[in-house]
Parts: structure tokens; C-alpha cells; sequence
């Protein structure tokens, strides 16, 4: 009786780790779209401050 709850509870940590491993690695999934979807509108961000009124790109090597 004794090894069959321990065996039991065995299993059932092994299928809980099993499931935190999938949460995490779609967690990261995640993530790493959010981060270039960031990285995208920072760079958008950027590319329309190098920009002046007439659509000229900013000199940004003299700018201190």
C-alpha cells in the first residue's frame, strides 16, 4: 500500500513537472514575440525621429 502512494505521487509530480515545462516553453514563445513586436516599435520610434519635417534623414554623427 505504502508503494503504491509513493509511486502515486511519483507519477504525479512527474506529470505536473511535464506541464510546467510546457507552460514555460509557450511562456517563452510568448516572450519573444512581445519582444520583437517592442523591438519593432522602437525601431519605427527611431527611424521617424531620424526624420525632419521634410523627410530628410537627421545627421546624427554631429550631435552631441
Amino acid at each position: 500500500m505504502e508503494l503504491q502512494l509513493i509511486e502515486l505521487l511519483i507519477d504525479t509530480v512527474e506529470a505536473l513537472l511535464h506541464i510546467v515545462r510546457q507552460q514555460n516553453s509557450q511562456l517563452s514563445q510568448l516572450g519573444a514575440v512581445a519582444a520583437e513586436e517592442q523591438l519593432q516599435d522602437i525601431e519605427a520610434a527611431y527611424s521617424a525621429v531620424l526624420k525632419n519635417d521634410s523627410g530628410k534623414e537627421v545627421d546624427t554623427e554631429n550631435v552631441d
